[in-house]
């Protein structure tokens, strides 16, 4: 989509980092308001239709924002990379805290789970949301975070964990539909990225069994079956969701029923 008006080399580079910062931030919001205002002409817009507009416009369609946002990576971001991958990762992070506590512990027997799962996790959940989707949840967590400060904990964030959890109903879909075979390509998925191995280390050998991804996936999920159980999922659309998630706490019910630990059952109630 293209926005007229704003030619690509209309902008220049603006003082410092932060007058650059703002200039960037109001251009866009300018930028997105006469997009709606130009459909709104055209019809009447929906909330659907606004969600797709901010979809398309957050994930670069406009052109003419490129040359503002290379000019802001640049004048914003400079000497600041751990806490700018730390917002534009919000998104992963919230999702592997409510997996950190099943993680690596000294002296481990093989059957916990590694911190080698990260990457293999984040692969795992791009093919089962799509790409479009996974980019669509992460361009929302990390605008988000831009407003909050170095050491701050996003999970604590009602909209980022909102994000989070629409994005775990999505992925259950597939599970849905047939959660045995997705259950393994889940863990095939996951094991194929796996991150790199310390030689002697206890998890050098590791791979995600089908026990450890159950339990994987019932903390991952552990908040949703709360609110699952409690009948409001507290968001829009959310009746849609409901009988997604049964079938999905359903068939990780069973699937914890023949995990290679029996004696570990844990049977989710609903």
């Amino acid at each position: 989509m293209t926005i007229q008006g704003a030619g690509k080399h209309d902008h220049q580079p603006i003082g410092d980092g932060r007058a650059h910062c703002r200039a960037v931030g109001m251009a866009s919001v300018a930028l997105f308001v006469k997009l709606l205002m130009e459909r709104a002409g055209r019809q009447p817009l929906t909330v659907a239709d606004l969600r797709e507009e901010y979809a398309l416009f957050g994930m670069g369609e406009s052109e003419d924002l490129r040359d503002l946002f290379d000019q802001a990576y640049a004048a914003c971001d400079k000497g600041s990379t751990p806490l700018k991958n730390r917002r534009r990762l919000a998104f992963e992070a919230v999702l592997v805290k409510r997996i950190e506590k099943a993680f690596d512990l000294p002296g481990s027997d093989g059957q916990q789970l590694s911190r080698r799962v990260i990457p293999g996790f984040i692969f795992a959940l791009t093919q089962l949301l799509g790409e479009e989707l996974y980019d669509e949840a992460r361009i929302q967590a990390a605008a988000i975070a831009m407003s909050y400060g170095d050491g701050a904990d996003l999970s604590a964030d009602d909209h980022i964990r909102r994000i989070a959890d629409e994005a775990l109903i999505h992925m259950a879909v597939p599970f849905h539909d047939d959660f045995p075979e997705t259950l393994k390509y889940y863990i095939h998925a996951v094991n194929s990225r796996l991150g790199e191995a310390v030689p002697g280390a206890w998890d050098a050998d590791w791979m995600l069994t089908r026990r450890l991804a159950v339990s994987m996936l019932e903390d991952l999920y552990a908040g949703l079956h709360e609110a699952f159980v409690s009948g409001h999922l507290g968001f829009e659309g959310s009746e849609e969701a409901f009988p997604i998630l049964a079938a999905f706490f359903a068939g990780l019910n069973d699937a914890r029923a023949v995990a290679d630990k029996p004696w570990l059952l844990r049977p989710l109630r609903y």
